[in-house]
């Protein structure tokens, strides 16, 4: 197994990436609701005119602009980001996916952070079906808040994945493990719990954070 804690700077920059990725997708999304508010206040005032001719022209007219497949997992908006993002990936790679997320806008932990982690869990399981034929290929996902998040994740895979001593997965690949690491520190800052269970063809991941 790759020793991540050697070569600190892979860990770095593959967070860094993950951090780009979602301030991106951040910035379309506050652009969206951005322009999304003026065409709301134009299309009121059309329809407080009586102009409803124009006002119907401009809501076509928007419908035809607006980006296809956009959906809302959960209220907030951050890890709504990161899961959309990495939904998508999971869609063009054939891989069916199931998820019930009730994650509220506001949460107790840094939601970057938060939002960097499921990033991994959701990544490692889209690896991992990228290796069973299309028609197998499942990721499920279930996100409960109330005092604290569950985060559950379970994916199919070819064969039953080894763990090491400490109930974690390892393999000999090169670089596998950073986005564990990466997991594992979040989960040690945060004083939380992550439980990995692995069984025939099925790899399930358990978190939960105060």
């Amino acid at each position: 197994m790759t020793d991540v804690l050697s070569n600190p700077d892979t860990l770095t920059i593959a967070m860094k990436e993950h951090i780009a990725i979602l301030e991106n997708i951040m910035q379309q999304d506050r652009v969206m609701r951005h322009d999304r508010r003026h065409f709301e206040t134009l299309l009121q005032t059309l329809l407080q005119e009586g102009n409803t001719q124009e006002a119907l022209k401009c809501l076509n007219e928007r419908l035809n602009q607006e980006p296809h497949g956009v959906k809302k997992y959960c209220e907030n908006t951050t890890l709504n980001a990161a899961i959309t993002h990495y939904l998508a990936i999971a869609e063009k790679k054939s891989i069916k996916v199931n998820i019930s997320a009730t994650i509220p806008a506001d949460l107790n932990v840094d939601e970057m952070q938060l939002a960097i982690v499921i990033s991994n869990l959701i990544e490692n399981a889209i690896h991992a079906c990228e290796k069973v034929p299309e028609n197998e290929r499942r990721i499920n996902i279930i996100a409960r808040y109330k005092s604290q998040l569950l985060f559950e994740i379970s994916n199919s895979c070819v064969d039953k994945i080894k763990l090491d001593e400490e109930g974690h997965p390892f393999s000999n690949e090169e670089d596998h493990g950073i986005g564990t690491r990466s997991v594992l520190s979040f989960i040690n800052q945060t004083e939380g719990e992550i439980r990995y269970i692995a069984e025939e063809k099925i790899f399930k991941v358990r978190m939960l954070v105060s």
